[in-house]
C-alpha cells in the first residue's frame, strides 16, 4: 500500500506541477481532483480485479494480493488471474478504472514515451 501511495502522489505531483508550468493550475486542479474522486469512487465499488502476470501467481502471492486490495478498496474483492508473457515481469492490476501497472513491459513503455 506504501508503493501505491507513491506512486498515487508521484503521480498528482506531476499532474499539478505541469499544470503550474502551463499557468493552467486555477482552470484544470478542480477538473483533476474530480477525476481522481471518479476513478477512486468507481474502483471503491468494483468486486473483481483482473490480474496479470507473466508467470501464474502462488496461492500465497493471490492471497496477499486480495488482501491488499481488501484493506484498499475497504471491501473484498475476487481476482480473474490471467498469464500474459508479454508483460515481462511484474504485475498489471485493474480494478474498475483503477490501473496499477508495475509490469517490465509498462516501464519499458514509459520510458520509451518519456524519450520521444
Amino acid at each position: 500500500m506504501d508503493t501505491l501511495r507513491k506512486d498515487a502522489n508521484q503521480f498528482v505531483m506531476g499532474v499539478t506541477n505541469y499544470m503550474k508550468q502551463e499557468g493552467k493550475t486555477p482552470v484544470f486542479l478542480p477538473k483533476v481532483r474530480e477525476l481522481l474522486r471518479k476513478v477512486t469512487a468507481s474502483a471503491k465499488k468494483q468486486q473483481i480485479a483482473r490480474v496479470e502476470s507473466a508467470a501464474a501467481l502462488t496461492p500465497r502471492e493471490r492471497q496477499t494480493i486480495e488482501a491488499f486490495l481488501g484493506t484498499l478498496l475497504a471491501h473484498p474483492v475476487t481476482l480473474e488471474c490471467r498469464v500474459n508473457s508479454a508483460t515481462l515481469g511484474g504485475i498489471l492490476i485493474r480494478v474498475g478504472d483503477w490501473i496499477l501497472d508495475t509490469t517490465l513491459l509498462g516501464q519499458l513503455q514509459a520510458m520509451k514515451e518519456s524519450l520521444v
